[in-house]
């Protein structure tokens, strides 16, 4: 499977995980615009990368959460 295939895949799974409350629905939501902002805005700025997105940011989070539950430590 191709890179980007895998990231749309694991990006379509946290924007739709299961049944969630109204809240962790809204939270999330909230979440993802933000960072969605700020990467943006550092884009804009030349801090970052032109080819990096908001997408690439929430896909390194969710591997940091992975790894951190894998290896047994707290999240």
């Amino acid at each position: 499977m191709a890179a980007d295939q895998r990231q749309q895949r694991d990006l379509s799974f946290l924007q739709g995980a299961g049944e969630l409350s109204a809240d962790v629905v809204r939270a999330r939501e909230q979440m993802f615009g933000t960072v969605h902002r700020l990467v943006d805005r550092a884009r804009e700025d030349g801090a970052l990368r032109a080819d990096v997105t908001g997408a690439d940011v929430i896909l390194l989070m969710r591997a940091q959460l992975r790894h951190q539950l894998s290896a047994g430590r707290p999240a």
